[in-house]
């Protein structure tokens, strides 16, 4: 008796989504489109290019993708120490007004 478990794992390891022979029923248009865009994608050893974002033909490089994601990631970090700063400023006016409006509100009350 098999263990499903192992007829499972078997199966899994053993297709591949990007094989299918079940083109005759569907649209052209449709066998088109997955000729175009249903590809497994190619791993490709990074390549040194003179501009940082290494293209070759249309697939970006691992490498590139790496580079391009920490320099979000560095634009994201200062985006919100922007923010802290812009927000800190605000506070502070706040408070200046603040005290300004007390001050008056005191003046006031200490004159009747």
């Amino acid at each position: 008796m098999l263990d499903f478990a192992l007829v499972l794992s078997y199966a899994l390891d053993h297709t591949c989504r990007y094989t299918n022979d079940d083109d005759e029923d569907l649209p052209e248009w449709f066998v088109e489109d997955q000729r175009k865009h249903f590809r497994a994608q190619i791993n490709v050893e990074p390549v040194r290019c003179w501009f940082s974002l290494s293209i070759r033909k249309g697939h970006l490089l691992q490498e590139a993708i790496r580079e391009y994601r920490d320099r979000a990631r560095g634009i994201d970090v200062r985006t919100v120490k922007k923010v802290a700063e812009a927000k800190a400023r605000k506070k502070r006016r706040r408070m200046k007004k603040l005290a300004r409006v007390s001050k008056k509100s005191n003046d006031i009350a200490d004159n009747e």
